[in-house]
């Protein structure tokens, strides 16, 4: 046996093997410092950010709301929300003329009613809370407020897979539909929320600011009430985030890639009865099935009958162009 060329090829296979692992390592490690640490991040949103400076007007209350769960199946989403600020706490002017009391109400229905100063509810029913103003004006001053010195409340909001438009002029006719298999990981999902709040008979007037605290989307808010209206309607559109969307694409490439390979191994195989080392066909067959394994796991995808490992690659592929040009 020559020792010398067995040694000259054993460095060569680790010199190989150095080489493309410290490409993938170099590869995953600006992957990992780039766009992963943005997944978790928390962009707060709203009525111009609406809590980030104290508020004046007596007739103006403003709640901080965060997204804390999604439930794709059950197409569900949870909101954790608390009073923030209101007027009167930073304006004396108006502090003897309000009452002691404000009314918080959560419209479960969720709908308009014949005026812009009314629900679908005739009665809106019993308060979700009462909040004290003197108690809530007065601890303002004296220290910060905190997460376990407020009323934090959850609510659970239907998830809808069409785009909420409220606009009379708008086509009906246009396709909607924004969230299923075969847009994912482009689909969008959209909620409405409606708080309204009272004092003395009178119904306030309501900012909020929506924030993320689940990894892997994106929240969005559209008002869909004027100003003035004393019921606040907002629309919450949930997407995917962008560095979940370039993970699921860069799977996808490659699931399209080891298939070209294959497919081009096969024709030359059976056209041209070219023969290629064992070596050569193992390579994509394991990298296939692991990357059909790694399809498995991708994150929150909708649930579906097969038709996403066909179609979906495709629009995967494609649907990038849509998005962002």
């Amino acid at each position: 046996m020559d020792l010398s060329k067995f040694d000259f090829n054993f460095k060569r296979a680790v010199a190989y093997v150095t080489i493309n692992s410290a490409i993938v390592a170099a590869f995953f490690a600006i992957w990992i410092r780039c766009l992963v640490p943005d997944l978790g991040n928390s962009k707060r949103i709203g009525d111009n950010l609406a809590g980030s400076e104290s508020v004046t007007d007596c007739d103006l209350i403003t709640f901080s709301t965060n997204v804390v769960t999604v439930n794709l199946e059950q197409l569900t989403l949870s909101l954790l929300w608390y009073p923030q600020d209101y007027g009167p706490c930073n304006n004396d002017t108006c502090r003897a003329t309000v009452g002691d009391i404000v009314e918080i109400f959560l419209d479960p229905t969720l709908l308009a009613g014949p005026t812009a100063t009314n629900s679908s509810n005739t009665n809106p029913g019993d308060p979700v809370f009462l909040l004290d103003v003197v108690s809530f004006c007065d601890f303002r001053k004296a220290a910060p407020l905190y997460w376990s010195d407020l009323p934090v409340f959850q609510s659970d909001l239907r998830l809808m897979p069409w785009i909420i438009n409220m606009q009379a002029s708008a086509d009906s006719g246009n396709d909607v539909f924004t969230s299923s298999a075969i847009e994912y990981p482009f689909d969008k999902y959209h909620a409405l929320v409606n708080i309204t709040a009272r004092a003395n008979t009178s119904t306030l007037r309501t900012q909020m600011v929506i924030g993320p605290l689940i990894p892997g989307f994106e929240v969005g808010t559209q008002k869909l009430s004027a100003d003035l209206d004393s019921n606040y309607l907002r629309s919450i559109t949930l997407k995917r985030s962008f560095p979940l969307r370039i993970y699921v694409v860069l799977v996808s490439v490659c699931i399209a890639l080891v298939t070209s390979i294959l497919f081009v191994l096969s024709l030359d195989f059976w056209l041209w009865g070219k023969k290629h080392p064992n070596e050569v066909l193992v390579l994509p067959i394991a990298t296939a099935f692991a990357f059909t394994q790694l399809r498995q796991a991708l994150p929150e995808v909708p649930t579906t009958t097969g038709t996403v490992e066909f179609s979906g690659l495709v629009h995967i592929l494609t649907g990038g162009v849509q998005e962002y040009v």
